[in-house]
């Protein structure tokens, strides 16, 4: 393939994904990305005038694309599915025509397949992990207010929103907690056992948050109230050891990257370099290099997801 090809194959592609994306009313630019999670999962509203946005389960896979799409100012719900083929499409090309361009055997560019693909799901992945730890930052802060206010408030529905409203208003979890405290209005204990099932979805302290809040809520009464005021103190430690993990964790991930970049630098060394050049085109060693890469992006999703389970 001589590049006036690579470069026509590439434009055929990437215009038939624009031309999708101008057809299809997939994007409403202007929502932040930390936009409240009633954005994510569906509106009411939405779905009461059978709205192109339905109610997905929070963590489910849907779910996750639409946040993915959401930091780059695109509104896929309801097509979610299409938008991530899409994606992989996107991704596909360009991480092809990088490798060929590059120097890199051209037999390495099927390589581009799995990195693609994997590169997509990364991507998903870090948007998901991303609002969680969002939520998390800001459970210390909530919990100490709402244990101050519920002192002074013995209504639970008056103390969430009274503190509800003093969060970042384009933070998760204020969203969380407009959701939490309507479904304790209008359902009840079926509204509670909804709200337990999405807070432990989201985050385990955020699991614990709320069980406390419900037994506050089922409760009541001034002994219950004083003993919720050391909640802020137990869950501040597990979240500090958490948060401990995390870091530990973007660590390691730094420095994956710092040798994956070695690794592909050492790589175009040797596609520059004329003695090693010749060998490069050989079809034993490209087949090694397209195995090397697929090897890599299999090793770096591996370990991105062994780092998450171990501190999410």
């Amino acid at each position: 393939m001589n590049l006036q090809s690579l470069y026509a194959l590439t434009a055929a592609l990437l215009g038939g994904v624009a031309v999708y994306f101008a057809i299809q009313p997939l994007t409403r630019i202007g929502r932040g990305a930390g936009k409240a999670l009633s954005d994510f999962v569906g509106s009411t509203d939405d779905l009461d005038r059978g709205g192109p946005q339905e109610a997905v389960a929070v963590g489910s896979e849907k779910h996750r694309i639409r946040l993915a799409f959401q930091d780059f100012g695109l509104d896929v719900s309801g097509r979610e599915e299409t938008a991530q083929w899409a994606a992989r499409i996107v991704a596909i090309v360009l991480i092809a025509a990088a490798v060929i361009l590059s120097g890199l055997p051209q037999l390495s560019a099927l390589a581009a397949l799995p990195i693609g693909w994997l590169m997509v799901k990364g991507t998903i992945d870090g948007a998901w992990r991303k609002r969680r730890q969002a939520v998390e930052r800001e459970l210390p802060v909530f919990l100490s207010r709402l244990a101050g206010v519920t002192q002074a408030t013995p209504n639970v529905i008056d103390a969430l929103d009274d503190v509800g409203n003093t969060l970042d208003p384009d933070g998760p979890l204020k969203a969380w907690v407009g959701r939490f405290t309507s479904r304790l209005q209008t359902n009840g204990q079926l509204g509670l056992q909804e709200g337990l099932e999405e807070a432990y979805a989201i985050s385990p302290s955020l699991g614990v948050t709320a069980f406390e809040i419900g037994r506050l809520w089922e409760t009541g009464g001034s002994g219950y109230a004083s003993a919720f005021s050391s909640a802020p103190d137990n869950l501040s430690g597990v979240l500090q050891a958490r948060a401990i993990a995390i870091s530990k964790g973007e660590g390691a991930r730094g420095s994956i990257r710092v040798i994956l970049l070695a690794l592909l630098g050492a790589i175009l060394l040797m596609t520059t370099n004329p003695y090693t050049r010749d060998i490069l085109q050989k079809p034993v060693i490209q087949i090694g290099y397209l195995i090397g890469l697929a090897w890599v992006a299999l090793g770096w999703t591996f370990v991105n997801g062994t780092i998450d389970e171990a501190v999410l």
